[in-house]
């Protein structure tokens, strides 16, 4: 599964409406309402997720904010993060826009 991450400056990302997070101890379980699903995020991707909830930033200062975070270069956050949302999409979780 992949996910298409949209360059453009104004394509924001974030967290979709209907879904329950909670920290256990180093994961951050999202339960999804509507399918009554739920994914564990850890690492990288619960610092992913808290950015998309904030909803004010694209594809590319998600990558910056991470790549500065987790001392990592951008080819690598980018290629985690593609999979990171690509898993967060298959429950409906990334609004685009």
């Amino acid at each position: 599964m992949t996910f298409e991450i949209d360059t453009t400056p104004d394509a924001t990302l974030r967290a979709a409406s209907g879904a329950i997070s909670a920290a256990v101890d180093d994961e951050l379980m999202i339960f999804v309402i509507e399918s009554s699903r739920y994914i564990g995020l850890r690492g990288a991707a619960i610092r992913t997720w808290a950015l998309l909830e904030e909803g004010t930033h694209n594809a590319e200062q998600i990558v910056a904010i991470l790549a500065a975070e987790f001392d990592a270069d951008a080819t690598t956050i980018r290629r985690d993060l593609a999979v990171t949302l690509a898993d967060l999409d298959a429950f409906n979780l990334v609004q685009r826009g």
